[in-house]
């Protein structure tokens, strides 16, 4: 069975209130324990070794149940518990308790050393893992720990070196574990400063307090010259039982993913203030209630002080450096935004095939321009372009209009706009030129257009048609635009490769056009169309033999449109279609 296969068996038979069963029992062999302290020694030996021992095994179990294996942190945390469960039961339960061997209690000593040492490694590893910056977990449990250090040696451990007057091995046995208890007690108060802590977390932390709590009971119990007291072994087996009921908590299927902590907070700014005023406050208090006080008591509060000090700066030049990193990431994507919008802003007025003006930038143009003088406007459009397309393809048609680019932006200086308004159609604004300047402007431009394109391999010709405004005053842009597409338009119609000027006769020509035809669409509805049948003679006998049918439209209440009028109109829209239609079938139904 391979890892996963066998880390989900293992999840299948965990009941999710196994947390819950372990640390009830647990509590109880702690109570047991705890009562019977210094009175059933076997028993007591008994209970320490079941109950760390269930903890090993808790803490094994776990850790494999949630996939946490291959995790430093929880394999550190694995030993420890392993290391301790050993050291207590082989050393002094056996060796101290029931063989009564020194060696073997030295033995229960260093293991014990040992067991705190991974443990606060195995701490600083996980803090490693959740925090947002490397060293700012490890800084943050350090003033936790400097902090709470000052007030307990002033009222705690200075008094106990001072009353014991030398500073035996078993002394120094009970003095280390409190203080490694500190650095543990403030990395964990960091982690638990998330706000998003989660309820295994908050199982460590109460174990580590036990913890403590025990140690600093033992400190005092060592002081006063008698044996461990009841507090002392429910702290010790509670942290054991905490620990396993933490490791078997279902919230640490997420134990791996932990959010990291914010850079600055509310809490956690006021907890530095707190410990950075009022930690070496209460200690100067202490001191003046004490007329004892040693010289290095005195040292050593100063030593702490300026320890206190110097991890609270390099806590700032932390948050200074990740601030800086961010004022630093914040400034490229704000650059990165305004190169983005600068895009997009040339796009949305840029063509993207020539990289000439579209028709929302000539526009643009046209609107902002002061209406005295008008600007002139050029607006061509490529004679024979469509057989281009058609014959040679897509590709071969978008190098011509690049090309055709090209030549035009070599005849528009600085203050002149050229725009390509879509398809094969260009746009030219001369700003404050009069007809005669526009009109030879649009000559070049015909002249230029004209020469031949080599593309591909191929000689191309293509024309074109100009329609020129100048000295108009256009309302809008929309306007001139119309009024320059109408003598386009014009343009074409005189034969092609040819320069059209816009008067006010080819708007009300194209007016009269748009009437027609909308005239029109309405006169088949209607039924205003008639045929005129006109006989075909046979000149030499004087026969008829055929009738011709002519188109004939007579709208309603109006006078009759002649057919050389209508008709080119009906061809251009394309009504001539079904015009021709209806006059077959007409002619037909005559017949």
């Amino acid at each position: 069975m391979n890892p996963s296969s066998a880390d989900a068996a293992a999840g299948r038979t965990m009941h999710p209130r196994a947390w819950l069963g372990f640390l009830l029992l647990g509590g109880a062999l702690t109570a047991v324990a705890s009562v019977i302290t210094g009175r059933l020694p076997r028993m007591e030996v008994l209970c320490w070794g079941l109950g760390q021992g269930a903890s090993a095994l808790a803490l094994i179990a776990g850790i494999r149940h949630h996939g946490l294996a291959r995790s430093r942190p929880w394999r550190l945390m694995r030993l420890v518990s392993v290391v301790a469960w050993i050291a207590t039961t082989l050393g002094w339960g056996v060796g101290g308790v029931l063989l009564g061997s020194s060696e073997l209690l030295e033995l229960y000593r260093i293991g014990t050393l040992t067991a705190y040492g991974l443990s606060l490694a195995a701490l600083m590893s996980l803090n490693l893992q959740t925090s947002g910056s490397r060293w700012a977990g490890l800084l943050d449990g350090g003033i936790i720990s400097v902090g709470a250090a000052m007030p307990l040696w002033t009222f705690l451990i200075a008094p106990a070196i001072d009353h014991g007057g030398r500073l035996s091995t078993a002394f120094v046995f009970a003095l280390v574990p409190p203080v490694i208890d500190l650095f543990a007690f403030g990395v964990i108060t960091r982690m638990a400063l998330d706000s998003n802590r989660a309820p295994w977390l908050n199982l460590l932390s109460v174990s580590y307090l036990a913890l403590f709590v025990a140690d600093g009971a033992y400190l005092l119990d060592q002081v006063a010259g008698r044996s461990p007291g009841p507090l002392t072994t429910a702290g010790w087996l509670g942290w054991s039982v905490l620990l396993g009921a933490a490791v078997l908590h279902p919230s640490m299927a997420d134990a791996g993913r932990i959010r990291p902590a914010a850079v600055t907070g509310r809490n956690r700014v006021l907890i530095f203030l707190v410990l950075a005023l009022f930690s070496p406050a209460v200690s100067i208090a202490g001191w003046s209630l004490r007329n004892d006080v040693s010289s290095h008591s005195d040292l050593t509060v100063t030593v702490l002080t300026l320890l206190l000090a110097v991890l609270l700066v390099l806590r700032l030049s932390v948050v200074a450096g990740i601030a800086e990193t961010q004022a630093a990431d914040l400034r490229e994507a704000l650059h990165q935004q305004d190169v983005l919008q600068r895009s997009l802003a040339h796009r949305a007025t840029h063509d993207p095939l020539t990289g000439l003006g579209n028709r929302t930038l000539l526009g643009e143009v046209l609107q902002a321009t002061p209406t005295a003088p008008a600007p002139a406007l050029l607006l061509l459009d490529l004679d024979g372009f469509k057989d281009v397309n058609d014959t040679y393809g897509h590709p071969v048609g978008d190098e011509l209009l690049t090309v055709v680019a090209r030549r035009l932006r070599t005849l528009t200086p600085d203050g002149q706009i050229l725009a390509r308004l879509g398809g094969d159609e260009f746009a030219v604004v001369l700003p404050g030129a009069d007809l005669e300047q526009a009109l030879a402007a649009a000559e070049e431009v015909l002249a230029a257009v004209r020469e031949p394109y080599l593309i591909d391999g191929r000689e191309l010709y293509v024309t074109t048609s100009i329609g020129v405004l100048a000295d108009s005053a256009a309302p809008t842009a929309s306007d001139a635009l119309r009024d320059a597409d109408l003598a386009l338009y014009a343009a074409k119609a005189a034969g092609k490769n040819q320069i059209a000027v816009f008067d006010y006769t080819l708007r009300a020509e194209r007016l009269h056009h748009a009437e027609i035809a909308a005239g029109l669409r309405q006169a088949l509805a209607q039924g205003e169309f008639s045929l005129a049948y006109q006989p075909v003679v046979n000149l030499a006998s004087g026969r008829i033999y055929a009738v011709e049918a002519l188109l004939r439209w007579l709208p309603a209440g109006g006078r009759a449109v002649p057919p050389d009028v209508f008709i080119p109109v009906a061809e251009d829209t394309g009504l001539i279609v079904e015009i021709g239609r209806w006059a077959l079938e007409r002619a037909c139904a005559d017949a």
